[in-house]
């Protein structure tokens, strides 16, 4: 199958995608960097501390779905899923019912949680795209 140069394109932006999901809670726009102290005095992080590992853990998974789809055209299908189901999962992490952040407005994390629902959302529609553009490989036409 003759591939556009905007499909090469697009079968890049999960593997960069990744590498942004992992920098935007620790370096791009960081999350609080507080402690909550509990009733036994015992420090202990916040929220969206905790939200900020699972979305490098998801970077990290973007990120290596994003090299097999650089390296393995062939299963691009099946990786656009992948990468749709990842976004899901890296935008409803920053959702106080999954994980949460912050509930202060003026927290930072509030700012961490928008680039990332924003970040779910381009990794769900490319994703979907690759997927869209692929599918015909994985009937085997």
């Amino acid at each position: 199958m003759k591939e556009s140069p905007v499909w090469n394109v697009l079968c890049w932006i999960p593997l960069i995608l990744g590498i942004v999901v992992i920098l935007t809670p620790e370096l791009l726009v960081p999350v609080c960097t507080d402690f909550v102290e509990m009733k036994s005095g015992a420090l202990r992080p916040m929220r969206c501390a905790y939200s900020a590992k699972a979305e490098i853990l998801l970077g990290g998974l973007l990120t290596t779905v994003g090299l097999l789809l650089v390296l393995r055209r062939q299963f691009a299908a099946v990786l656009g899923l992948v990468v749709a189901a990842i976004g899901v999962c890296i935008l409803v992490a920053p959702q106080s019912w999954v994980i949460g952040v912050c509930m202060s407005k003026t927290m930072p994390c509030r700012d961490t949680e928008i680039w990332l629902i924003a970040e779910g959302v381009l990794a769900i529609v490319v994703g979907l795209l690759l997927w869209w553009r692929f599918r015909k490989i994985l009937a085997g036409a």
